[in-house]
């Protein structure tokens, strides 16, 4: 297509001469001439960027209707209050023959219904149900991220709530910075924040204690490690009401009593806060201050673990005939102890002299920033794209191909474009010499020589554009299979090493700018240096005196260049960089945006 478009003006020159020398039979002179060929010359800038307009309309177009349908799509539910409660200080969230769906679609699945139930401030509520039967439905419904369809509901303006999701989230930052998670710093209701949530046994193992930098979707930590951070994460922001969707399913019994009696429990760190805990087990039922039991998207059952005993309802007894276990864990009898920084625990084994070690040991790891780092560093070249980077890629296009193109532009384009021209120069000079006014049969030649020229260039300038888009499909094609199989072959530590962003970035942006970009640079920089050798071999053909002009011009034009390159070039290095970054944060944001709440 671009080879079309760049023969329009000089199939337009000719035609234009054809119809005032051989149909009007007019004498075309020096003026008239040259005038036509600086008229077409101003149009071809505009002729070539014709193709690049009609890619950019489609590109346009594609991604005006991606970002539409994305626009378009439903927004976070906005389900207002329309629930009078009696005391809306002490509840926290209440509903009345409520019913959620995901969507607002008519045949969306519905997988909570005639919900009733009230929250109160400060309560326990352990949620029970089989596999399926709409717990984690029930929490995001009280975290505000279901349809209410029809019902009445009720949620407490202004409460912060803090999640702990069935699949932790975790981010490539260091362990402390993933607890942290931007809120203000207090070092004292930290260190009681990993002592609760029985981290302080996993500092001495990590290689910089809560400074060693965790690697993307946590590939450096055990599931229990990872289901612990982001627990601990949940508890350090303080929050008002806090959703634990089933977070001790990643730990043994032993860790599990634990963290409950330390962080859920009665008694625990949270024990001012409202705390709605999914479960499986019926271990902890007895501690809390009321359960909910679910089957089919329905509460079937609600109260305390002796209220639901005597009951002896069905439902409730068949949950916990499949949820008994045996024995329930032991653990420690002794409360925590607000004012103590690391609660003692018979089920860890640990006292407070070894706490105190294992701290001492994270402050000496501490200081070795090199072993708290996992993530390598993306390389950032300096300097001048070195001229290995050209020859791989003209290997990957084709040395036959490079040679074609190069020799079809330097040699016979110049060839044939200077030949048009010096054709015309000798025409024009020999009808300035002709006292004929119309048109004559040397004319009706000249013309029918120069247009033989002008169209063997076209023809030559189109073919070229044909070998640059067959090599640069070819060189798309083998770097980006050679990428793929490099990758495919890394061992696994690359991955653990080497952000998911940073590899999309090769496989995307990267390789769209060797599809797109540099094929269209480099035909215009090659297309720019074969005009510039062409006219100034043609000056300096016809006056040679120029090459003392010609040569400190050049010199000065290649210094601004190279010292334009430098600067253009690194600043491309950070933009590609950057991008990478922006990839691996995306990546992660979108990967638990359920994080964000509150």
């Amino acid at each position: 297509m671009e080879g079309t478009f760049a023969a329009c003006p000089i199939l337009a020159t000719i035609a234009s001469f054809i119809g005032y020398v051989v149909i009007d039979g007019q004498k075309l002179t020096a003026q008239k001439a040259f005038m036509v060929l600086i008229l077409f010359n101003y149009m071809r800038q505009s002729i070539y960027a014709l193709p690049n307009l009609v890619r950019y309309v489609i590109t346009l177009r594609i991604s005006l209707r991606r970002v539409t349908e994305f626009l378009n799509e439903d927004e976070v539910p906005e389900n207002g209050n329309n629930l009078d409660v009696s005391d809306d200080s002490e509840t926290v969230f209440a509903v009345k023959d409520a019913t959620y769906a995901w969507s607002t679609d008519s045949d969306a699945f519905i997988p909570l219904k005639s919900l009733n139930f009230t929250l109160k401030r400060g309560e326990l509520v352990g949620v029970i149900g089989r596999v399926g039967s709409g717990k984690s439905s029930f929490l995001s419904a009280i975290c505000g991220e279901l349809y209410r369809i029809n019902g009445q509901s009720y949620k407490q303006p202004n409460i912060t709530t803090a999640v702990a999701s069935q699949e932790p989230w975790i981010q490539n930052l260091t362990l402390k910075d993933n607890i942290v998670f931007g809120a203000p710093s207090d070092e004292d209701y930290y260190q009681k924040t990993i002592a609760a949530c029985a981290l302080i046994e996993d500092l001495t193992v990590l290689p910089a204690g809560d400074q060693t930098e965790i690697g993307e979707r946590g590939v450096n930590l055990s599931g229990g490690q990872k289901s612990r951070i982001a627990l601990a994460r949940a508890v350090y922001q303080r929050a008002e009401l806090y959703i634990l969707d089933d977070t001790l399913s990643a730990v043994d019994s032993h860790v599990g009593a634990h963290i409950f009696q330390h962080v859920i429990g009665p008694h625990s760190i949270l024990k001012d806060t409202t705390r709605v805990f999914a479960l499986n087990s019926i271990g902890f039922l007895d501690q809390c201050d009321r359960i909910i039991a679910l089957k089919d998207g329905q509460i079937v059952d609600v109260g305390t673990f002796d209220e639901l005993v005597a009951r002896q309802g069905p439902v409730f007894m068949e949950l916990v005939k499949d949820l008994q276990t045996g024995k329930k864990p032991e653990a420690s009898d002794e409360p925590i102890d607000d004012s103590t920084d690391q609660p003692s625990s018979e089920t860890r084994q640990t006292d407070q002299k070894s706490a105190e070690t294992a701290l001492q040991s994270q402050d000496l790891a501490t200081d070795s920033s090199e072993n708290a780092l996992l993530i390598d560093e993306e390389d950032l070249a300096i300097g001048n794209v070195g001229f290995k980077m050209y020859i791989d890629y003209c290997r990957a296009f084709g040395r036959n191909l490079v040679i074609a193109y190069i020799f079809g532009l330097f040699a016979v384009r110049t060839v044939f474009e200077s030949g048009s021209e010096i054709k015309l120069a000798s025409w024009m000079s020999a009808a300035a010499e002709s006292s004929n006014s119309t048109s004559s049969a040397s004319d009706v030649e000249s013309l029918a020589i120069y247009g033989t020229l002008a169209i063997t260039a076209m023809i030559v300038i189109t073919l070229s554009n044909g070998i640059v888009a067959i090599g640069s499909y070819r060189a798309s094609k083998n770097l980006h299979d050679n990428l793929l199989m490099s990758l495919l072959r890394s061992p696994m530590a690359f991955f653990d090493r080497t952000p998911m962003g940073r590899i999309l970035n090769r496989l995307s942006k990267d390789i769209e700018a060797i599809d797109t970009e540099i094929p269209t640079e480099i035909s215009f920089a090659i297309s720019c240096t074969s005009d510039l050798v062409m006219y100034i071999a043609s000056a300096v053909f016809v006056l040679p005196l120029l090459v003392a002009i010609v040569i400190p011009v050049v010199a000065v034009c290649v210094g601004i260049t190279r010292y334009y390159t430098y600067a253009a070039v690194q600043l491309r290095r950070l933009c590609s960089k950057s991008w990478s970054t922006a990839l691996c944060s995306g990546r992660s944001q979108w990967g638990c945006a359920c994080a964000f709440w509150g």
